[in-house]
């Protein structure tokens, strides 16, 4: 693992690039205090026709098998889980990750990706963000985010933790 040494954007965050990991291995950098984690725009399938069983509605009481091109859906979870989900991540789609961590509950709307970077900073601020992890494909760069230095490094060293341990 490579690390770039942290550094402030003009929008007020913090940024470090982290090198040669896989989603499971990033997911470490999550703070287990803090209890949201979103997922967004997770894509459990490679491009191309897929079998799957998904809902029409969300009263579908019983999703079937369908036959779908494209599926993309944000995942509210814990840290926890987002660790225990990893490996699968890993396996999905391009093994890409846009994951963010929150101590409060996310607004129902809000899509971080849509955020454009120059305002970023104040919306990570204003809903208590403590951390974004950008990892475009399996293996390539990582940016790890965050609008307090402090919690960079500690996720910086929580990925170290984890890396030493393997």
């Amino acid at each position: 693992m490579q690390v770039d040494p942290p550094k402030l954007l003009p929008n007020g965050v913090w940024t470090a690039g982290v090198n040669r990991l896989d989603a499971s291995d990033l997911m470490w950098a999550f703070d287990p205090a803090v209890p949201h984690v979103v997922i967004e725009g997770h894509s459990p399938a490679r491009p191309g026709w897929h079998g799957l069983p998904v809902p029409v509605t969300t009263g579908d009481p019983a999703p079937r098998p369908r036959t779908v091109r494209s599926l993309r859906f944000d995942l509210l979870l814990s840290p926890a889980e987002a660790i225990a989900l990893g490996t699968h991540v890993d396996q999905a789609d391009q093994g890409g990750l846009f994951a963010w961590q929150t101590s409060r509950r996310p607004p129902d709307f809000l899509s971080l990706l849509d955020v454009g970077h120059r305002a970023r900073g104040q919306v990570m601020r204003n809903l208590a963000i403590s951390l974004v992890i950008d990892l475009p494909h399996s293996k390539e760069s990582a940016v790890l985010q965050s609008p307090r230095r402090e919690h960079l490094e500690t996720a910086l060293t929580r990925l170290r933790t984890h890396v030493m341990i393997e």
